[in-house]
């Protein structure tokens, strides 16, 4: 009796063991019934014990391959007869009222002390969220949140797929550049929403230009990458027109603007003889920007002696263009409000510093149009000096007070090593006082400089000026290199900011950064702060400025706006407008 007492406790204990534990557990017998369910198989199977006792184990535990979907009884049998372990991470287990959940499972034979196999216990636990989870990680990491389409970093990635696929087996293919004419109009007349709006919708009716299997991804801001699969060049142009005449004959009505937009397409065929993804997307970017000088609506295919005398031109025009700017003092100071988000903080209002080139009939040029030639032809260091002395210049001439004013520092900049000493010579000669001062460097500019930066920041800090890291989050790395630069800012890649309300993980980032920054004494900045929700958010998290068009857009910097910005950056104004 002791030793049947002592049988049944053991068997109690092993029971109570698989029923505490969290994966489900099921065991048979040698012929593959079912002896045992724990809770959580019963819960997972939508089975329970009692009603399946002594029934085949296929009954409750029916899976199908990850892949093929085909049924997968066979590797139960397996292991009873072989006495062999099988394990499966993707595979799908179909419960009782037919409803599916992915499992990772293991299989094993209960061997008696003679070698002979009595039964088989299965082990499994759901791994459905977490697969959910990976997918929308997935989707996030390689698909634009904007419009749906892949993002570059995917773009690319199919786009050496089909290059390798023309080098080993001889075929065509197409890749074009799209890139909007006139689209810079809608943001600049309506604000970013109204530009997000025409780019979600032109997304749509690209694809339904395109023939199934072709592939299209935003490459960034207004532009466009499409992949043309097994394609003949003159088809290639066929399809490049019906894309012109389905952007073009779009409009777009917003708040009772009607907005047309056209595009252009360069073209540039993939074949055996495409050496690199580079290459080919250097060709059809150069492509592009010839139909875009030829006129609205064009399409080209690359031709490198025309590219290559298109790109001489316009490096010889754009450095002369730069330079005279520079000789008959054309280039035009903006500013934008950078808004305290907490009255009761007392913290200083702040203004960033802005650029525009005049041209030679008196019409701005945007930054983005010249600052990369700028940049390109080394040009960049005497535009930020310039901005500098300008900037100290006004500075004196207005009396400014209770202000700090913000000042993009380029990477050309930051390689001059005589920077720090022309910053202290004109904080002499104008009598500016260094904590009114704030000099902004990209993230990315920052890491790749990352020595010279960091002497810069030291060498100008000790005299009290401020220093702000830009576009921060943009890099997988960011947190690990901030406590390498000791600024007194950080602004918030406005990438995260402008879908915090609806993405719960850029939200996350824009919060993660701010707390890292407020541990580290860092004020934190948000950048593209376009509505009243994003400064409800960034309120609720405790950043402590915004900056944007929600806030305030960029103009000319006159004493007459200062002021102006002055209250609404201070601590009575700033976000009524706008909240």
């Amino acid at each position: 009796m002791k030793l049947v007492n002592d049988i049944a406790h053991e068997k109690e204990r092993a029971e109570f063991t698989l029923h505490s534990i969290g994966d489900a557990v099921i065991t048979t017998d040698a012929a593959g019934r079912i002896e045992y369910m724990n809770h959580i198989a019963e819960r997972l199977t939508g089975w329970s014990l009692q009603s399946v006792h002594n029934e085949p184990v296929q009954t409750v535990f029916r899976i199908l391959d990850h892949d093929t979907r085909e049924p997968m009884h066979n590797v139960i049998d397996a292991c009873l007869s072989e006495g062999t372990s099988i394990s499966k991470s993707m595979t799908f287990l179909v419960n009782h009222n037919g409803s599916e959940r992915s499992i990772e499972s293991s299989m094993s034979p209960i061997v008696n002390a003679s070698g002979k196999v009595e039964g088989a216990v299965i082990v499994f636990h759901d791994e459905t969220e977490r697969r959910r989870m990976e997918c929308i990680i997935h989707h996030q990491a390689t698909h634009d949140s904007l419009t749906g389409l892949i993002n570059r970093h995917q773009f690319n990635f199919e786009l050496k797929q089909q290059i390798q696929h023309a080098r080993t087996h001889g075929s065509e293919h197409v890749v074009c550049y799209l890139d909007l004419d006139r689209f810079k109009i809608v943001n600049d007349t309506c604000g970013h929403a109204a530009g997000d709006e025409l780019l979600k919708q032109l997304a749509a009716r690209l694809h339904t230009t395109i023939r199934t299997g072709d592939i299209l991804g935003r490459l960034g801001g207004d532009e466009f990458g499409l992949i043309l699969q097994n394609c003949p060049l003159d088809a290639a142009t066929d399809i490049a027109d019906k894309i012109i005449a389905a952007v073009s004959g779009y409009e777009l009505i917003w708040e009772g603007n009607a907005f047309t937009v056209g595009v252009s397409i360069g073209i540039e065929p993939i074949t055996s003889e495409t050496e690199t993804l580079n290459e080919a997307m250097r060709h059809a970017d150069a492509a592009c920007y010839t139909a875009k000088r030829q006129g609205p609506n064009r399409s080209y295919i690359y031709d490198r002696q025309d590219a290559q005398l298109i790109q001489r031109q316009d490096e010889l025009h754009w450095a002369s263009r730069i330079s005279q700017a520079l000789e008959q003092d054309r280039f035009r100071i903006h500013a934008q409000t950078i808004c305290p988000l907490d009255s009761a903080a007392n913290n200083t209002a702040l203004i960033e510093i802005l650029v525009r080139m005049e041209d030679e009939n008196g019409q701005l040029i945007p930054p983005a149009a010249f600052i990369p030639a700028a940049e390109r032809y080394e040009l960049m260091a005497a535009v930020d000096q310039h901005i500098i002395r300008e900037t100290f210049r006004f500075i004196a001439a207005n009396s400014c007070k209770n202000i700090c004013v913000s000042i993009n520092l380029s990477a050309s900049s930051l390689h001059d090593d005589n920077l720090a000493h022309f910053i202290k010579q004109c904080t002499k000669e104008y009598d500016v006082e260094a904590d009114m001062i704030c000099f902004e460097i990209t993230e990315t500019d920052a890491i790749i400089n990352l020595v010279k930066t960091r002497k810069l920041i030291g060498e100008l800090r000790t005299d009290g000026f401020k220093f702000a890291l830009d576009d921060f989050g943009s890099k997988l790395t960011s947190f690990n290199y901030l406590k390498n630069f000791p600024v007194d800012f950080v602004k918030i890649d406005g990438s995260f900011v402008r879908e915090m309300v609806d993405n719960k993980i850029d939200h996350a980032m824009v919060a993660a950064i701010n707390q890292i920054g407020h541990v580290m004494d860092i004020a934190t900045i948000a950048e593209f702060v376009e509505n009243a929700d994003i400064i409800a958010s960034l309120r609720s998290i405790g950043v402590d400025y915004a900056q944007g068009y929600g806030i305030s857009q960029p103009k000319p910097l006159t004493d007459a706006t200062l002021q102006d910005m002055i209250i609404q950056g201070g601590f009575d104004g700033g976000l009524a407008s706008a909240s």
